[in-house]
């Protein structure tokens, strides 16, 4: 049974934004990025990796549910992809150092002290980071809109 919760924070919406030839051009990025039809390049912000690593991660603990026909294929497919995964959130954390001190507790069912789930954090206004990616936003599913140089088919980011 999958654990229910609301995850409108971890969708696919207006991950995809249009980064400026500039910045990728000093970045020296050229190599490295898909050039958009209309211009600019194919970006994405790292937080809505995180969430969508996380969505991931979230939905192997029911794989019943969220993968019930995965052939063997699929299971080492998904197996890969949870190992990036996993290095991505690591990276992630390690590059931000979040130095919030949080405490331990005592229970009655265990001698042994927990770490207290509620440290305060000093976050980001997440509302803001939305709103940026919600104006940059590039619809890639439109109808060959991004289409491989070498395979030739619309590919769906």
């Amino acid at each position: 049974m999958p654990l229910h919760r609301d995850d409108t924070d971890m969708k696919n919406t207006d991950n995809n934004i249009r980064i400026s030839e500039d910045w990728v051009h000093r970045w020296g990025r050229e190599h490295e990025a898909v050039k958009l039809p209309d211009g600019g390049y194919l970006g994405m912000l790292s937080v809505f990796h995180e969430l969508h690593c996380i969505k991931r991660l979230y939905q192997t603990l029911s794989p019943e549910y969220y993968f019930p026909n995965a052939t063997e294929q699929e299971i080492a497919t998904n197996r890969e992809h949870n190992q990036h995964c996993l290095e991505v959130l690591r990276m992630g954390a390690a590059c931000r150092g979040d130095i919030s001190i949080i405490t331990h507790m005592w229970t009655d069912i265990d001698a042994r002290p927990i770490v207290n789930q509620t440290a305060p954090h000093q976050c980001v206004d997440f509302s803001k980071v939305m709103e940026y990616s919600r104006d940059n936003t590039v619809d890639v599913y439109q109808e060959n809109y991004i289409v491989h140089p070498k395979f030739g088919k619309h590919i769906v980011v």
